[in-house]
């Protein structure tokens, strides 16, 4: 038998073991006493020591939202009045070039926040993936031409090398995405002016292979087996005008992890580029699958819609508003939860574009309110916010939103499902 007690006197655990001895049936025990004191007190600290971590973890996740909220607010109206400003065709070269300039520059700023959040959900196992099949030849062509812009400012180029026949995989198209997009901005970022980029796919032993490789920086043989550690900052004898927060090869390699493949980088050397090569597992005879946001036809809107616009930030609202304005619908405004109760029980809106940070009355309260009356239950509802982790979403389709939008909207993305809804 073992029984452990604290010696209150003297402040010390022992244990105490006691056992018979003698001849069977003896009643003679023996007791051992054993001084424990240390080791209880280690596992003591270590047991605090896990709570702090845990309790630290827990609010560097709360800090990571708030600070992607607040960051995602004044980049909203940013995005809008770029997109006011490039309807107007009356503006001269150099004007457009300063927008195409700002509109690159806001899209880095959404990737960076982007990517700090995912980061947090990444190493903590929080990401869930929402696979499907997916033809990689297509999502490679639009992640290089989404970074072309970027590249062109530059004046690099960027080859991309993809088969005509069709390459399957089962993955989430959004996550595969963001994994190259990262891949080709680190490979940008790193080149030289009017430098190069290669992105090639090929199918090896029944798995694909993406490779992703510049001619730029390079890498010192002792700093590739650390690139992809979470902040980690390469120091390097080539002075650089660009660095990064450290997270988004981080981020690469746990979303790789996650669709059961891997990343690897290999380098001559400094000075003398990097390849990043990625492998996924292929899937067979895959049917012709769709990357979303893609459409075969141009679709326009066959009716305007009476949209309510609801958020305490006015610069948002109105340059929104404008946008929508032009496309013909009817808009009214609303700055805070109460306003837009009232204003929408008079102006039976459509659409509502609802924020969820709202002064009075926040916008899930808002929701569940424009729910419960009759009129409310055909009105549909657009969760247009700062908040993006999961848990936000679970809450926004409970109260009764039938999309969740993340500020700054992408609006070619707004204006589609407002066209769709218009139908």
């Amino acid at each position: 038998m073992r029984y452990l007690n604290e010696v209150r006197e003297l402040g010390r655990w022992i244990d105490v073991y006691a056992f018979p001895t003698g001849e069977p049936g003896s009643r003679q025990l023996a007791v051992l006493f054993t001084d424990v004191t240390e080791r209880m007190r280690m596992e003591n600290e270590m047991m605090h020591a896990t709570r702090v971590l845990q309790e630290n973890d827990q609010r560097k996740n709360e800090f990571l939202a708030m600070l992607a909220h607040e960051l995602r607010n004044p980049l909203a109206p940013l995005r809008f009045g770029l997109e006011v400003l490039h309807d107007k065709s009356d503006q001269d070269a150099d004007i457009l070039e300063v927008q195409d300039m700002m509109r690159r520059q806001v899209d880095q700023m959404v990737r960076l926040v982007d990517d700090l959040l995912d980061v947090g959900r990444a190493t903590s196992g929080k990401i869930t993936l929402h696979k499907e099949q997916v033809e990689l030849n297509l999502l490679l062509r639009q992640a290089a031409a989404a970074m072309q812009p970027t590249m062109d400012a530059l004046e690099q180029h960027l080859a991309v090398e993809v088969p005509d026949e069709p390459i399957f995989v089962h993955a989430d198209p959004a996550r595969l995405a963001q994994v190259v997009s990262n891949l080709l901005n680190n490979a940008s970022k790193f080149s030289d002016r009017q430098g190069r980029v290669e992105l090639s796919v090929r199918v090896d032993n029944g798995r694909v292979v993406v490779q992703v490789s510049d001619h730029g920086i390079g890498l010192r043989e002792a700093d590739m087996p650390r690139i992809f550690d979470l902040f980690t900052q390469v120091d390097s004898s080539l002075e650089r005008s660009t660095t990064g927060l450290g997270i988004g090869l981080t981020l690469v390699r746990n979303l790789m992890q996650l669709h059961d493949g891997s990343v690897e980088v290999h380098s001559a050397g400094l000075g003398q580029g990097s390849t990043f090569t990625l492998t996924l597992p292929l899937m067979v005879d895959g049917p012709s699958a769709v990357v979303p946001g893609q459409s075969g036809t141009a679709r326009t809107a066959t009716r305007a819609l009476k949209i309510l616009v609801v958020d305490d930030n006015r610069d948002a609202s109105e340059l929104l508003t404008m946008i929508l304005g032009r496309h013909r619908h009817v808009v009214r405004m609303a700055y805070d939860g109460m306003e837009a109760l009232n204003l929408a029980a008079q102006f039976r809106p459509d659409v509502i574009l609802l924020d969820i940070r709202l002064p009075n009355l926040n916008g899930y309260e808002v929701a569940k309110r424009i729910r419960q009356k009759e009129w409310g239950k055909a009105t549909y509802l657009v969760a247009l916010t700062g908040w993006g982790q999961p848990e936000d979403r679970e809450k926004s389709f409970a109260a009764g939103f039938e999309k969740h939008l993340v500020k700054p909207v992408d609006t070619a993305v707004l204006l589609g499902l407002l066209t769709d809804l218009s139908r």
